[in-house]
């Protein structure tokens, strides 16, 4: 009948490729370890910067609601009102210190309003009178 061939390999020859292919199987079995080990530091540095950036938003967001509430304080209101508004509370008096500059500035439009008034006075007359 048929007889198998077999192939006869001496036994240095078979320890010497079990060598190889074990040496092969460990260079592989290392370089996947290298490469997985630098897949992880550079998530673990993707993960640092993020915490970092969540570090940097949470104290943005925590200045921005300190400014809103202080924007949507009571006292804030009334200052603003008072400073861009010029208001003032029903049982408050408010006095007005003129200095020498303010006092230079309150005559120039004193002036202009005389002038105003006489060029207006000369201006009915003349309206009368032709």
């Amino acid at each position: 009948m048929k007889e198998k061939f077999k192939l006869k390999i001496p036994e240095a020859t078979r320890f010497t490729l079990f060598v190889l292919a074990s040496l092969l199987v460990i260079t592989w079995l290392g370089y996947s370890i290298v490469k997985e080990m630098g897949r992880k530091q550079q998530a673990v540095q993707g993960l640092d910067s993020f915490k970092a950036a969540i570090e940097e938003i949470e104290k943005e967001n925590l200045e921005l609601l300190q400014k809103k509430k202080y924007f949507e304080s009571e006292e804030n209101i009334e200052r603003e009102a008072r400073r861009r508004l010029n208001l003032k509370r029903p049982d408050e008096h408010v006095a007005i210190i003129i200095t020498e500059e303010n006092k230079e500035t309150q005559e120039e439009s004193a002036s202009r309003v005389e002038e105003t008034e006489e060029s207006n006075l000369f201006s009915r007359l003349w309206d009368l009178l032709f």
